[in-house]
């Protein structure tokens, strides 16, 4: 790690994620498709934005930020592009690291351990930067203020964010009555969802900033699952892959939502994601 002294934050984020990481994928294949990552099987909505945001990454210079287990940035890699991936915690890059060494590609990716507020990188290094589900466990302005310090002018940042655009509904959302009914996902304690604001503070930082916003009903439907089980048999029941099944039914519902958000676009108000994009005008 870089020889720095952690936040009560960033330790409470590398534990956490340190006692998690060996769990869910020790002894298991750590081989990444050509085609897709993982996290695409059930985030194909997302991920698709951001890639179409990233453009053509082929010879370029990409730094992950939070790379967790390395599956997106050795994706990258096979794609093409060189990868610098970075996290806070030292056993999930342990894993990023034997994952890079599993597909063959260790001269294009590098893993290094690192919060993502500052990172020690030089000035103006990198061409694109990516972070996935990431932004909202750091401290938002701090570390926008790095990726633009480490971001090549004009070069692209590029964010998946959970974020919400109405602190009324949020409110709503995390009620006791709604969250006994149905659990908000925190992770940990020191996270937090972003909200507009966090979008006006990139805006400040960056130029030409772009987003979408993703998934109105489709997070509730995936999470009830006894419906969502016999909604997948009953749209896909010629698909004999249940697994296969399953990502199809939650394509399908993020399509709808696609559809919603594309035909009524004030009802962003009730979406629960953003792909983002920003570029770096420093010159």
């Amino acid at each position: 790690m870089n020889n720095v002294s952690l936040t009560k934050r960033q330790s409470v984020e590398k534990n956490y994620y340190n006692s998690i990481v060996h769990d869910k994928w020790d002894h298991k294949s750590l081989l990444v498709e050509h085609i897709e990552p993982p996290f695409n099987y059930y985030s194909g909505d997302l991920f698709g934005c951001a890639k179409n945001y990233i453009g053509d990454f082929k010879n370029k210079i990409i730094l992950e930020i939070g790379c967790g287990n390395g599956e997106i940035s050795v994706w990258f890699a096979k794609n093409g592009a060189e990868v610098y991936g970075i996290d806070i915690s030292d056993e999930s890059i342990a894993i990023a690291e034997r994952r890079s060494r599993e597909n063959g590609i260790t001269e294009q990716t590098h893993f290094l351990v690192s919060p993502g507020e500052y990172t020690h990188f030089l000035d103006s290094f990198f061409d694109i930067i990516f972070i996935n589900v990431s932004l909202h466990h750091l401290e938002v302005e701090q570390a926008l203020n790095e990726f633009k310090r480490v971001l090549k002018p004009n070069g692209i940042f590029v964010a998946v964010e959970p974020c919400v655009f109405s602190k009324t509904i949020q409110t709503i959302r995390t009620s006791k009555l709604i969250t006994s009914l149905y659990p908000i996902r925190q992770e940990t304690p020191t996270e937090r969802i972003l909200f507009s604001d966090d979008l006006e503070l990139i805006k400040r930082i960056f130029t030409d900033i772009e987003y979408r916003p993703y998934r109105i009903f489709s997070p509730f439907i995936f999470k009830v699952k006894p419906l969502f089980f016999f909604l997948a048999n009953v749209f896909y029941a010629r698909e004999r892959d249940v697994e296969k099944r399953r990502r199809k039914m939650n394509r399908g519902f993020q399509k709808i939502d696609e559809v919603i958000l594309t035909l009524f676009p004030f009802m962003k108000f009730l979406s629960r994601y953003i792909v983002c994009k920003a570029r770096n005008s420093k010159e």
